[in-house]
């Protein structure tokens, strides 16, 4: 009996909340794909250093951490991150998840991206545009709007 009740529950949500079925299954993008390359400050590739990134989603304090490693040109990929939660797909919010990207170095750890995801969307830290990126290990961050970073689009100078 339990079963059936929660069953015409799920389906007068369905019939009330449109497009709640599809969203029931949705995945909740948490980070973006990277593709990068870390380079010391004179320009020269970062080969072999691991970079970890984390991320914690407000809506439920749920978490993750992936790693890759730079190789002998400092290139390094992250693959996208979901998450997916059934309330959040039907309960309206404000998105936000805290990002972090650490670079483990022998002088100890270096932040090379902290940003503030506020929307569900892939790439949508750069407004849509992919997270193409060239990082540098040092230290000193640029601060812009969400972010405080190393790291420039590839693209740019």
């Amino acid at each position: 009996m339990q079963h059936r009740l929660l069953l015409v529950i799920l389906a007068c949500c369905a019939v009330v909340l449109p497009g709640s079925a599809t969203a029931m299954g949705k995945a909740f993008v948490m980070c973006s794909a990277w593709n990068a390359r870390l380079i010391h400050p004179d320009g020269s590739p970062a080969a072999g250093v691991r970079l970890t990134r984390t991320w914690k989603w407000a809506w439920n304090g749920t978490t993750g951490s992936d790693s890759a490693t730079t190789d002998a040109d400092g290139r390094f990929r992250f693959p996208e991150a979901t998450a997916s939660g059934f309330f959040a797909a039907l309960l309206p919010h404000e998105s936000h998840i805290a990002q972090r990207v650490e670079a483990d170095t022998p002088d100890g750890p270096i932040t090379i991206w902290r940003a503030s995801k506020r929307d569900y969307d892939s790439n949508g830290e750069l407004d849509g545009r992919p997270l193409d990126l060239v990082c540098t290990l040092t230290g000193e961050r640029m601060r812009e709007g969400l972010f405080i970073s190393t790291c420039v689009e590839a693209d740019k100078p």
